[in-house]
């Protein structure tokens, strides 16, 4: 299971940047700087994705503007009493495995004490999708040749039930920019 989510992850990225590349319009959430050819990072802070269709997307909305505000304890509301979330990790050695976390008790925990000692700050620049399922492109700021930049970073795949509450959600984050992407 750890292998697929790599794979699909990697392929909805590279669908989502192959046909922004392809096309004239700049990026979703505005222009890629030309200086990062092969890192998506864009000019300036991008703008959000302000019109979130169904109700999937207003979820996934709520979601963004809750963790940006630092509500952290506020995040198991947001999901179902038996949801489940599917999150990139890396142990101690640097490998990526995917972690589950199940329940309001678990996502809870997760939020107050790994994501809100991050405080992570990310600008949702595309929201596509219905009343069951919203995929959400994310883009993170990071320091980038010691100036706070913004790269697409995420695609996340929220799934909610008829009461707008998240039943599942999938996160597929790339890796951090190494030397030769940047370049």
């Amino acid at each position: 299971m750890r292998w697929g989510f790599g794979v699909l992850g990697g392929a909805l990225a590279a669908a989502c940047i192959a046909s922004t590349l392809a096309s004239a319009e700049p990026a979703p959430g505005g222009a890629f700087d030309a200086n990062y050819p092969r890192s998506e990072v864009y000019v300036g802070a991008p703008h959000a994705d302000e019109q979130p269709a169904g109700r999937a997307c207003l979820a996934a909305r709520a979601y963004v503007d809750t963790v940006y505000a630092g509500r952290f304890a506020d995040m198991a509301g947001l999901f179902a009493d038996d949801a489940v979330i599917y999150w990139p990790m890396r142990d101690d050695e640097g490998a990526i495995f995917v972690r589950r976390i199940e329940g309001r008790a678990e996502i809870d925990a997760f939020y107050r004490n790994v994501i809100g000692r991050t405080r992570p700050y990310a600008i949702p620049v595309t929201l596509l999708g219905d009343d069951a399922d919203c995929m959400m492109e994310v883009a993170a700021r990071t320091e980038i040749d010691g100036a706070q930049r913004y790269r697409l970073s995420a695609i996340n795949h929220f799934t909610v039930d008829a009461s707008g509450k998240v039943t599942r959600l999938i996160s597929f984050q790339r890796s951090g920019l190494s030397e030769q992407q940047v370049q």
